[in-house]
């Protein structure tokens, strides 16, 4: 029997196949080939899945002894897992076996992208062919901790590259101190608007060397974050260092069924865009970075909007609570108060806030009281207003990247800030009710008390961007929706009485993964029955049961 790989598409692709074809080479004892044989037969994708899908059961079929070209592209990572440390060994055994690149895909021509033919060596593959062992710090044997492959040209062109927005996400989520980003040169202005946006975010290297060169860099990381692409896969597959791998969660497709090339892939969500799109997104980045300059003191990264979740119990008081708010809170550009639509008519002489009708969440009381750990009804709505504070950005689409939430009880009694060059601030409590972090240890087991003072204290600045991180965390070990998870995990004995807090879990998240993004800062404050202008304090709560 023997084996030959065609040769369709770039270096991911070929190996894909190599990879393919070497399972044949193990299994059947068959012989690599260079040249195809006349006589040969086509073994495609379809024809893998099906042999794969015997092979993972332990099923070995017989095939017919004959020259197999391999004329697919063979994406299926659960096979090449099972014989992960078989690929690997005779990869090392057989450095001299070759892959090829076709170079001759038309429309990557017609877009100024001419990839030539090219062959690689399996021993460059498989071993750093540029390794120093004199001369570890050789420019070519670059080693860097996190590293984000980034594939744009070609996709570009073909409206599949990924929207930076979701890299931004992934990037910080990840919060390392310095990235380094693999990709071809840029060449054009998308490609260096968008490589621009990113580093006007984060310490950003750059990684544009040979494709051997930037594939070795992509192995030898710790973390790395793969492109829609089989390059990426291929080198978190084949490294021996790195530990996680962060993956786009796309749908599958019947001939690509690969995205998990080890144990530890955290998927992260994407967005696919065209080439217009693209640049109508740099266009309007472009723009309001022109605005910003002009805006000085007045930087959009300390702007913010706020939230007051308004219930039944503070109606009477919001009119109070609301002029303490406009005249103390400095910086803040609008208003909104978050109720239910039987109240606007009691709020229509506030012309300068605006209404949003609780009803626009996915949620609501009556699934809270379906809940089957749900003991006491009368608790739904404390438990629906936690869930408010955490999806408003993400419902009202006008609402700045930053939010203040004021719970409606509480009233600013002098001039208060929230942010100190571009920080925000937050205030603590000295609360410490043990059920709050046994409900956020079981949202996720990396999240726990972290600070040694506490988040409850009747207000606090949310980021969207950091929820959303948050939510990506929780909803991808539990593969479900956070609302769902936040709710279910509150444990049925604690539910009567206080089972989770919104606040606890955003504060201990930001202090484990941004405890460089914030500053903590002392106000005065207490709880009390009824209002009183006492200037001891920065603001009093007023619970309405007190």
């Amino acid at each position: 029997m023997k084996v030959y790989d065609s040769r369709l598409g770039r270096l991911g692709n070929a190996l894909f196949r190599y990879f393919a074809s070497t399972l044949f080479c193990i299994i059947y004892n068959a012989e690599r080939i260079y040249e195809p044989n006349q006589s040969r037969q086509f073994f495609n994708d379809s024809m893998f899945i099906q042999w794969s899908n015997f092979v993972l059961e332990n099923k070995i079929p017989q095939i017919i002894d004959t020259n197999w070209e391999f004329y697919g592209f063979y994406q299926h990572d659960k096979i090449f897992i099972k014989y992960k440390n078989e690929l690997i060994k005779w990869m090392k055994d057989h450095p001299n076996d070759i892959v090829y690149t076709d170079g001759n895909d038309p429309l990557l021509n017609i877009n100024n992208y001419n990839y030539p033919v090219q062959s690689f060596k399996i021993g460059d593959i498989i071993n750093n062919p540029n390794k120093s062992n004199n001369n570890p710090n050789k420019s070519n044997n670059k080693i860097y901790k996190t590293v984000i492959h980034l594939r744009l040209e070609d996709f570009i062109n073909n409206s599949a590259v990924i929207h930076p927005d979701c890299i931004v996400d992934v990037m910080s989520y990840i919060n390392s101190d310095e990235y380094t980003i693999v990709l071809n040169k840029p060449k054009n202005d998308i490609e260096i608007n968008y490589v621009n946006y990113l580093k006007s975010k984060f310490n950003i290297i750059l990684q544009t060397g040979t494709i051997l060169e930037d594939f070795h860099v992509m192995c030898q990381a710790e973390t790395l974050v793969c492109s829609s692409s089989t390059l990426s896969w291929i080198a978190s597959f084949l490294s021996n260092t790195v530990k996680t791998v962060y993956f786009p969660n796309k749908s599958k497709e019947p001939h690509e069924s690969f995205n998990k090339p080890i144990e530890n892939t955290i998927y992260y969500d994407i967005k696919l865009c065209s080439k217009e799109e693209l640049e109508t997104f740099f266009s309007q980045v472009n723009s309001n970075n022109l605005d910003s300059n002009n805006l000085d003191s007045n930087n959009l990264d300390s702007k913010f909007d706020i939230i007051i979740p308004l219930g039944p119990n503070d109606l009477n008081k919001i009119d109070i609570m609301f002029n303490n708010t406009k005249k103390n809170i400095i910086g803040y550009n609008k208003i909104y108060i978050i109720t239910n639509k039987n109240n606007f008519n009691k709020l229509e002489n506030y012309n300068d806030i605006i209404l949003i009708d609780e009803d626009i969440f996915d949620f609501n009381i009556k699934y809270i009281n379906s809940l089957k750990n749900n003991t006491d009804k009368n608790r739904s709505g404390w438990y629906f207003q936690q869930l408010i504070k955490l999806y408003a950005g993400f419902y009202i689409n006008d609402l700045l990247p930053n939010y203040l939430v004021i719970d409606s009880d509480t009233n600013f009694l002098k001039p208060t800030t929230f942010f100190q060059n571009d920080l925000p601030l937050y205030n603590f409590g000295i609360e410490n009710h043990k059920p709050y972090f046994t409900h956020i240890q079981k949202l996720h087991p990396s999240l726990y008390k972290k600070s040694n003072v506490s988040g409850i204290c009747h207000h606090m600045m949310f980021q969207k961007n950091i929820i959303n991180q948050l939510f990506y965390l929780i909803e991808s070990y539990h593969n479900k929706k956070f609302y769902e998870i936040f709710l279910e995990n509150v444990l049925n004995i604690e539910w009567a009485g206080s089972g989770a807090s919104e606040y606890e879990l955003y504060f201990n998240y930001i202090h484990l993964y941004h405890n460089n993004k914030f500053k903590i800062r002392e106000l005065k404050w207490t709880n009390a029955s009824a209002l009183n202008n006492n200037n001891n304090y920065d603001y009093i709560s007023c619970y309405w049961y007190l």
